[in-house]
C-alpha cells in the first residue's frame, strides 16, 4: 500500500480499490446518499465539490448526461462553458436508485435543503477507513487522481483525461467554446473506466472462489 504518501496525494491500486469498494458497500454507519456521492466520485473523477452540489435539473439520465453549470467548474469560469460530463450505465443506475428528497440537489443537507458540505465526505470516508483499518487513509481528492492514473494506463490521452477532469489545456480551452466538445471520447474513456472498475471488483471475487477451492480439494 501506498502509505509513504502523503494524505491527499496519493493514488490507490487495484487491490486498494476493490477492497475500499467492497468495504464502502457493506459499511454501517455511513447513509447511502453518501456512499451513492463517493461512488459516482470514484466512477466519474470530477470534484467533491461538484459531485457534492449535483442537481436534478442538470442532468438528462434518458441523454446520459450531466451539465455541470459555469459557477460550478474550475476552467470554464473564463470560457462561459458549462462542463458536461458522460453518464455510464453505473453512474445513471446509481443516481435513479437516489431517494428523491425535498431538494432541487441529489445530496441535501437534514436542515436547509443545501447540498451537503464537502467536509461531510471526507469526515465520513475518514471515519470509516479508521474504523476498518483495510486501506491507509486517503481523501476524496484522491480518488480524482486515482480515476486520472489509471485511466493513463487503459491508454486514454493525456489531453482528454485533463479534459474529462475539467483541467487547463493550454491552446485547447480557449479554441473550443462548444459543451459537448470531447463528448464522445469522454464517454468513450469513461465507459473504458467503468469496465476496469466491474473488472478490478469481479477479480477479487474470482480471486476468493478459487481460494475456497483450494482449501476443500486441496
Amino acid at each position: 500500500r501506498n502509505t509513504n504518501e502523503k494524505q491527499g496525494g496519493r493514488t490507490l491500486d487495484k487491490p486498494e480499490i476493490r477492497i475500499f469498494l467492497d468495504t464502502l458497500d457493506s459499511y454501517p454507519r455511513m447513509s447511502s446518499h453518501i456512499k451513492t456521492a463517493i461512488k459516482i466520485m470514484i466512477f466519474t473523477g470530477q470534484r467533491t465539490e461538484q459531485v457534492s452540489r449535483m442537481q436534478w435539473d442538470h442532468l438528462d439520465l434518458e441523454g446520459g448526461t450531466w451539465d455541470i453549470p459555469v459557477s460550478e467548474t474550475k476552467v470554464d469560469k473564463a470560457t462561459r462553458v458549462a462542463h458536461v460530463i458522460p453518464l455510464t450505465a453505473t453512474v445513471r443506475g446509481l443516481i435513479e436508485g437516489l431517494e428523491r428528497l425535498d431538494s432541487p440537489f441529489l445530496f441535501p443537507g437534514r436542515a436547509d435543503g443545501k447540498p451537503l458540505g464537502i467536509g461531510v465526505y471526507s469526515k465520513n470516508l475518514r471515519r470509516m477507513l479508521s474504523d476498518t483499518g483495510v486501506v491507509a487513509s486517503f481523501t476524496p481528492r484522491d480518488l480524482r487522481r486515482t480515476v486520472a492514473t489509471h485511466l493513463s494506463s487503459l491508454g486514454v490521452q493525456s489531453e482528454l483525461i485533463e479534459c474529462l477532469l475539467d483541467h487547463s489545456i493550454p491552446g485547447v480551452t480557449a479554441r473550443h467554446d462548444n459543451r459537448h466538445t470531447f463528448l464522445d471520447e469522454k464517454r468513450a474513456a469513461l465507459e473504458t473506466w467503468e469496465r476496469e472498475l466491474w473488472r478490478i471488483r469481479r477479480e477479487q471475487h474470482e480471486d476468493t472462489s478459487e481460494q475456497c477451492r483450494r482449501l476443500i480439494h486441496g
